[in-house]
């Protein structure tokens, strides 16, 4: 009991922030639709979107490398210092060429983007601006992810979002109401967030860096390159996998599209960030739970309790699509049938975190790379086909279809490298029922939609009871021994 009860509270202390922060979302969302247009919005979102491919470019996988080697260098804080400085280096090295580059090519690539060449120097600086603070702020955020200090990561992920959405209500009452807003709230967030985790928190380990006893370790970067570099392909695949859709809306359709399908995704906030909020939490837990016992039955145990919570909650965010885009601008009420299927997104990338751990638990990486490619190319066909018919709506069913199969293709593999059992039945018939309501939801009018939406919910918790009834008594049980110990706190 006590293990189950560090592991919910682990989750709950890197919860609470993605929680408040879409929270947070959800609230500004609306009013950011209220001063920017859906063309505008599209502007920046596109913009934004090239951002993400380039910061993982940038990056050549020394992220994933700072995980996989910072317990064995934090037992001091020079061993410490001496790990982040040599990681650094290669990405902030790799930062200025891409810099460079943009600037070598500033009136294309900014007329690609933004439909505009004008000022492309200084939007093409700015990008380069924008990767250099988000290369710092990722292995600060790391630091504090791996030291497991779940609510200080909850804190800085919510200064994160406050500090996006003041940025870029600031800018558009103030300056102008364009897509610059967005740019200047991303780069507002990631600098914030970057100071204070390393200079009010984690200082000591990034003044590390002026001693003279830390120091570049070739040997080690070396290291960290060669295992870090295979799973740059894979996390190049998965950002297509996440962007084909704006790709394919900017070839096949209209910066407007964008804007309305990039509007249905911030109404998502909440399970998008339970997504990021469940695999930082996750993937410490997974290696330290395989490292200790191994027992592949807690594996399967979590999978269940996790497809029932996710199931019922993206049943319930199609069930309530309609009265949240009330909320938003009159231009963006088409988001509300472009919803239903970008609630696979965030589902069945949370779901597969917890069921692809054989893959990283064997150290065979290569298969996320074969993995996101089969996914990339569902999508990639699925937007070639429906993104001119259907617009945002075909890109969302793509999309949608496209991490379906991710999930399986991930399951698949794992299982074989590390069998457990993930009750892969009800998770299908699950994938099923909650397929059949998006397309509902997403085809007809909302009153069957609803209808559709709630036999989902009532079927789903007949499937998964057992999973319902268990989290309950768990959770009442939590809250019976508070109770208690607080009395003979009393006494």
């Amino acid at each position: 009991m006590s293990s189950r009860r560090s592991l919910v509270k682990g989750f709950l202390s890197f919860s609470i922030g993605p929680w408040l922060s879409a929270l947070v979302a959800f609230v500004t969302t609306p009013l950011i639709t209220w001063l920017l247009s859906p063309e505008e919005f599209g502007r920046g979102s596109l913009f934004l979107t090239a951002y993400g491919l380039l910061i993982t470019m940038v990056l050549l996988g020394f992220d994933g490398a700072y995980v996989r080697y910072f317990h064995q260098y934090n037992d001091s804080r020079e061993r410490a210092s001496s790990l982040l400085l040599t990681f650094l280096v290669t990405p902030l090295t790799t930062v200025f060429l891409f810099s460079l580059f943009l600037g070598l090519f500033k009136e294309e690539i900014s007329f690609l983007l933004t439909g505009t060449s004008d000022n492309a120097g200084s939007m093409m600086l700015f990008l380069g601006l924008l990767l250099l603070v988000g290369v710092l702020q990722r292995f600060a955020l790391l630091i504090v992810r791996m030291q497991q200090k779940g609510v200080l990561f909850s804190l800085l992920t919510l200064l994160n979002s406050l500090a996006n959405a003041g940025f870029i209500i600031g800018y558009s009452l103030l300056v102008r109401k364009d897509f610059n807003a967005m740019l200047w709230g991303r780069l507002g967030g990631l600098s914030l967030t970057f100071l204070a985790a390393s200079l009010l928190v984690e200082r000591t380990l990034w003044i590390g860096f002026f001693r003279k006893r830390v120091t570049l370790n070739a040997s080690l970067m070396k290291e960290g390159f060669l295992y870090g570099l295979p799973l740059v392909p894979a996390e190049l695949l998965t950002w297509v996998l996440n962007s084909m859709d704006k790709i394919a809306l900017r070839s096949f359709s209209s910066f407007s599209e964008i804007g309305l399908y990039t509007a249905a995704n911030k109404l998502l906030s909440a399970l998008l960030l339970l997504r990021t909020s469940f695999s930082m939490f996750w993937v410490p837990v997974a290696y330290q739970k395989y490292e200790d016992d191994g027992d592949a039955r807690f594996f399967g145990k979590v999978a269940r309790i996790m497809t029932g919570l996710l199931f019922l909650l993206a049943m319930g965010v199609i069930l309530a699509k309609d009265l949240v885009v009330l909320l938003l601008a009159g231009e963006y009420r088409g988001a509300a049938s472009v919803m239903p299927f970008l609630v696979f997104v965030p589902t069945m990338y949370t779901l597969s975190e917890v069921t692809m751990v054989g893959i990283n638990f064997k150290k065979q990486t290569h298969w996320h790379i074969v993995v996101s490619g089969i996914s990339v190319v569902v999508n990639l066909v699925g937007n070639y086909l429906l993104v001119p018919r259907f617009g945002a709506k075909g890109a969302a069913i793509a999309t949608g279809g496209s991490y379906i199969v991710f999930f399986y293709m991930r399951t698949i593999v794992s299982r074989r490298l590390f069998p457990v059992d993930y009750g892969m039945v009800r998770i299908t018939v699950g994938v099923i029922l909650l397929m059949s309501v998006a397309f509902v939801n997403t085809f007809l009018p909302s009153l069957w939609g609803m209808a559709a939406a709630g036999v989902g919910i009532g079927v789903l918790g007949v499937l998964y009871v057992h999973e319902i009834r268990k989290g309950f008594s768990f959770g009442i049980g939590i809250l019976r021994s508070r109770m208690m110990r607080k009395d003979l706190d009393s006494r």
